[in-house]
């Protein structure tokens, strides 16, 4: 569970989360491959140093923790944005 307010100039981010008893779930082959497997079905190259540090991880442990970074992204894009407004 995650909420998102504005308080003043600032924004409150609070989540709620029990990471430690999620599982990512190896149910395919798909999901069993690298996370290389991965950035290569999305277009991505990747650099030897993101390779070496990705070298542990499934494809489906970096699939399951995109919403989580797409969520974070978005909250950034927009704190900036309204940043950017009232600056101008």
């Amino acid at each position: 569970m995650a909420v998102w307010f504005r308080w003043g100039e600032g924004d409150v981010f609070h989540m709620i989360s029990h990471y430690y008893l999620q599982r990512t779930e190896l149910r395919t082959a798909r999901h069993r491959s690298t996370a290389d497997a991965y950035f290569a079905e999305k277009g991505v190259a990747m650099s030897v140093a993101m390779s070496e540090e990705c070298a542990d991880l499934s494809l489906a442990d970096v699939e399951s923790a995109k919403p989580s970074a797409a969520f974070m992204s978005n909250v950034i894009i927009e704190k900036k944005r309204r940043q950017r407004e009232r600056e101008s």
